[in-house]
C-alpha cells in the first residue's frame, strides 16, 4: 500500500510555479504515491497582495475532491498568472480554467459566488502556517516527514524525491 503526500502551494507564488513544474517531472516515477493537493495562501486576506489566490484555491479543492484534473487546472492557473498575466481572482477566468480541467463551468461560478470552499482554504492555511509551522511553499508532507521550502529558498527537488521514495516504500 502506498502512502499519500500532501502538497501545499499557492497559485501566486513563483517558487510554487517552479516547484510544481519540477514535481511534474518526477511524478511518472512514483505512480503508486497518492497526491493530496492542498492549495493555500501565502498572503491571505486581509493581508495586502497584488492578486489573492483564495478563489483559485477554492476551485482547486473542488476539482481535487470531485475527481477532475487538478494537475491540469494547477498548470493552467500558474500559466494564466505567470505567463499571460491574467487575474486569477476573476471568477469567469477560473470557471474557464476549471472547465478545461473537466468541471462544469456553471458549477464553478456558483461555488465561487457562494464562497462554498472558503473554509477549506482557511483550514489549509491554518494547517500549513500554524499547525505544521512551515515557513514557505511549496512544501510536501508524508506522515511525520516533510520536504519544506523556507528561508527564501525552494526546497531542492532531491529532497522531494527522497520523500517520494519513502512514500513509495510504505
Amino acid at each position: 500500500m502506498s502512502k499519500k503526500i500532501k502538497v501545499f502551494y499557492d497559485y501566486t507564488c513563483p517558487f510554487c510555479y517552479k516547484g510544481l513544474r519540477e514535481l511534474s517531472d518526477i511524478l511518472p516515477d512514483y505512480k503508486n504515491v497518492e497526491i493530496e493537493w492542498s492549495p493555500c495562501e501565502a498572503h491571505p486576506r486581509p493581508e495586502p497582495a497584488r492578486v489573492h489566490s483564495d478563489l483559485a484555491a477554492q476551485v482547486g479543492f473542488y476539482l481535487a475532491e470531485n475527481g477532475y484534473d487538478i494537475k491540469k487546472y494547477n498548470d493552467l492557473v500558474f500559466e494564466a498568472h505567470f505567463e499571460i498575466q491574467q487575474r486569477i481572482d476573476d471568477i469567469e477566468l477560473l470557471a474557464d480554467l476549471a472547465e478545461a480541467a473537466g468541471a462544469n463551468r456553471e458549477d464553478i461560478i456558483v461555488l465561487l459566488n457562494d464562497n462554498r470552499n472558503a473554509k477549506k482554504v482557511e483550514d489549509s492555511n491554518i494547517e500549513v502556517w500554524q499547525t505544521l509551522e512551515i515557513q514557505a511553499v511549496p512544501s510536501y508532507v508524508c506522515s511525520d516527514r516533510m520536504a519544506a521550502s523556507g528561508g527564501g529558498l525552494l526546497v531542492p527537488i532531491e529532497k522531494v524525491v527522497e520523500l517520494f521514495k519513502f512514500a513509495s516504500r510504505a
